[in-house]
C-alpha cells in the first residue's frame, strides 16, 4: 500500500519557551519541513538558547548544560512523520495571532502550498506542544545527539529476577518491551506515555543510586543514565501524600502480565 505524501510543499514551525521560563533553558528554534524522497520528509532545525549573556559560566554549566547547546541539523525523517504532520496540521484550529501569556509558550505555524501561503497559531496548545516535543526527539536522535530511549526493569524476590527492557524510537515511533524469556512484544505507542508519565512523577536521587547491577532483594529501574534505583530508596515520592510509588509498581506488574502472555 502507498503511503501518503506531505500535503504541503513547505511547512515552517517556530517555537519559544514562555516567558516565564529562564535562563539556561530558554530557547527559541524553527523547523522547516518539506517533501523528501521515499516518502519521507525533509527537516531543516535551528535552535537557539536564549538570554545566556546574562549568566556566567559556572551557573550556566551547574545546571548541566554546556556553554554552547545551540543546535542545527538537517536530514530525512521516515513516513510515519509525513502522516503525523498531514493529520496535525488538518485537524487544528488556528487563531491568526495568539494573545501573549506568561506561561505560555510561542508556537506559529506556516503552510504552503500550490503558490499560496497560510500561517496561525493552534488553538490546542498544549498538544501541539508534546506533537512538537515528540518531532523534535525524534531530530535529536536522527542527528545522534540523543540515544533512543531505553528502561529496565528489575525485581528481585525469593531468590528470582524478574527483568523487563523497554526501548522506544521516536524515529520510527514504535515502543517494545521484551523479559528475562526472551519474549518480546510491540507495545502501542501511546503507552509510552503512560510508561514514562509514570516513572517520572518519582523522584531520582542519584546520589543513593547504585553504579553495579543489584544482587539484593528489592525493585530496581535503571533509566539510561547508568546508574540503577531502588524503589523506596533512590525512587522516591515527590511529596509525603502521593502514591506514585505504588503505581509504578502497578504499572510494571501490568506490564509483566500483558508480556507474559
Amino acid at each position: 500500500m502507498k503511503t501518503e505524501d506531505l500535503r504541503y510543499d513547505e511547512v515552517l514551525i517556530k517555537y519559544q519557551t514562555a516567558p516565564v521560563v529562564p535562563a539556561p533553558y530558554s530557547y527559541y528554534y524553527t523547523m522547516r519541513l518539506t517533501p523528501a524522497e521515499s516518502e519521507s520528509i525533509n527537516v531543516q532545525f535551528d535552535m537557539v538558547y536564549l538570554d545566556r549573556d546574562e549568566l556566567d559560566e559556572d551557573e550556566i554549566i551547574g545546571e548541566g548544560f554546556s556553554l554552547n547547546d545551540d543546535f542545527s541539523w538537517q536530514g530525512n525523517l521516515p513516513h510515519i512523520w509525513v502522516a503525523e504532520l498531514n493529520s496535525t496540521l488538518t485537524y487544528s484550529q488556528y487563531v491568526e495571532e495568539a494573545e501573549e501569556n506568561e506561561l505560555e509558550e510561542f508556537i506559529e505555524v506556516q503552510w504552503s502550498q500550490e503558490g499560496e501561503t497560510e500561517k496561525g497559531s493552534p488553538v490546542d496548545k498544549e498538544s501541539w506542544s508534546y506533537f512538537l516535543q515528540e518531532l523534535m526527539q525524534a531530530i535529536f536522535e536522527a542527528s545522534g545527539r540523543e540515544k533512543t530511549f531505553e528502561m529496565e526493569y528489575l525485581r528481585i524476590e525469593k531468590g528470582e529476577e524478574t527483568w523487563m527492557g523497554f526501548n522506544a524510537s521516536f524515529i520510527t515511533k514504535t515502543f517494545t518491551i521484551n523479559n528475562n524469556k526472551n519474549t518480546t512484544q510491540q507495545l502501542d505507542w501511546e503507552q509510552l506515555e503512560e510508561v514514562m508519565g509514570t516513572v517520572f512523577k518519582a523522584e531520582f536521587v542519584a546520589d543513593e543510586a547504585m553504579e553495579n547491577r543489584p544482587s539484593e532483594p528489592g525493585t530496581y529501574l535503571s533509566v539510561g543514565d547508568g546508574l540503577w534505583y531502588q524503589l523506596g530508596a533512590s525512587v522516591l515520592n515527590p511529596t509525603p501524600k502521593s502514591k506514585v510509588l505504588p503505581q509504578i509498581e502497578n504499572l510494571f506488574e501490568r506490564l509483566e502480565r500483558w508480556v507474559a502472555v
